[in-house]
């Protein structure tokens, strides 16, 4: 139990954090008699979420196709009583769900029609082990994972190919049918494990051989893969992401701005990521990990002290949090931006789009010294100049620079505030 002491101290932490961008995370839903436990988003507009009721415990589906201003119940405990915990859609009709069947035997079910109809698809021999992890490439061809097993198909589920495992799966992305990444931990030590497959799924290779054990013991890894080579992992009881940028061979760490562990997190470039606290905090960031601000924070906030956020999903720019109580929130990244601009005394950048050989003008109301900086999509600073910004312009020649087409981020940064604008070089 946390002591006084202990609480003010945290209290103290929290208030004394740069709250970033609040006003941002709208809530589309607040019930109060529901616990929200998973959210997906199949687009900026259709989301799904995974609830239990908070008297029966009962599982549900809700979803929306309007952004969160209307919502659907859905009953999914048509022919049997299902307790579920992942949530995976591949488009807005086609999703996936498992867990278990009446307590006692493993459980996949899947939709065809938005999710208004479930049917099962539990893979056979049926076990008693939970499906925990689900990935589906397209429709028909996907993933489904036990503590000991990964099951493949290739036809929506009619049929699957089984492989046993040595660890449990917590997390996994396929590219394809053959290779993918999952993470989880290991079966009799209960260490990190994060493995890789080139035949999907007959033969494992670990990818933190390389890496310190002591980074990653006694945790299961959640993990978010951008490209063959960007990656970025995390595990439980940590305000700790790690970053790799060459496939796993070498991890940085990154450290978020919270007192409390990391509980989700999703980045959607390499540049802009959002991590989910315990406690219901949601930090950004918008130079791959390099710095961080608290952008919302529900506990002791608003909603009071016993709401807790335990899911977040990104379509592109626009982002759901999901949580106890009934609570739903919704955040355009666009309009995170363009607010962010604004805090840092209206940022004007032109032209842009531009080509790699043009002179680029930033008009700033920002006062005092600051850092002007232009990183490319793989976290890279490509330009980095200190200045004085007294409500003046500045050029940067770019010719210089030898950039490739593509997208870059240009950040003006005071003590205060850090002000991010997307630049878009092209022919």
């Amino acid at each position: 139990m946390k002591t006084k002491s202990t609480l003010l101290f945290i209290l103290t932490t929290i208030f004394m954090l740069p709250v970033f961008l609040k006003a941002q995370w709208n809530h589309v839903r607040f019930d109060q008699s529901n616990i929200f436990r998973k959210v997906f988003a199949a687009t900026g507009n259709d989301a799904f979420v995974l609830g239990t009721g908070s008297m029966t415990g009962e599982y549900f589906l809700i979803r929306t196709a309007d952004g969160g201003a209307n919502w659907d119940s859905i009953n999914i405990n048509i022919n049997a009583t299902y307790q579920l915990t992942p949530l995976y859609f591949t488009d807005v009709n086609n999703g996936f769900t498992g867990g278990t069947k009446n307590n006692t035997t493993q459980a996949l079910l899947k939709t065809t029609d938005n999710g208004t109809n479930w049917i099962e698809i539990t893979p056979d021999p049926v076990s008693t082990e939970a499906i925990n992890s689900v990935y589906f490439i397209t429709p028909l061809n996907g993933f489904a994972a036990t503590a000991s097993m990964l099951y493949a198909t290739t036809n929506g589920g009619v049929s699957w190919t089984a492989h046993t495992l040595s660890f449990v799966i917590n997390d996994m992305k396929f590219t394809d049918m053959n290779n993918g990444i999952v993470c989880g931990s290991n079966t009799t030590t209960y260490a990190a494990e994060m493995m890789k497959t080139t035949d999907g799924g007959q033969s494992w290779t670990s990818m933190l051989t390389a890496t310190d054990p002591n980074l990653f013991v006694n945790s299961f890894l959640k993990q978010d893969i951008l490209s063959s080579g960007t990656l970025f992992t995390s595990f439980q009881y940590s305000n700790t992401l790690f970053k790799s940028i060459d496939g796993g061979l070498t991890w940085d760490t990154i450290v978020v701005d919270s007192v409390f562990s990391i509980h989700d997190f999703q980045f959607t470039t390499p540049l802009l990521g959002h991590v989910l606290s315990d406690y219901g905090q949601i930090f950004v960031t918008y130079d791959g990990g390099q710095t961080w601000a608290l952008e919302y924070a529900t506990a002791w906030g608003l909603y009071g002290p016993s709401i807790y956020l335990n899911s977040l999903s990104f379509v592109g720019e626009i982002g759901y949090v999901a949580g106890t109580s009934g609570l739903v929130k919704k955040h355009d990244e666009t309009n995170a931006i363009n607010e962010a601009v604004n805090n840092a005394g209206r940022i004007t950048v032109y032209p842009n789009p531009l080509s790699a050989t043009s002179d680029l003008f930033i008009q700033t109301g920002a006062e005092g010294d600051c850092v002007i900086r232009i990183v490319n999509a793989s976290g890279q600073i490509v330009f980095n100049k200190n200045s004085t910004a007294e409500n003046a312009g500045a050029t940067i020649t770019l010719s210089g620079l030898h950039l490739a087409e593509g997208i870059y981020y240009l950040s003006v940064e005071t003590k205060e505030v850090k002000a991010t604008e997307k630049l878009v070089i092209a022919e």
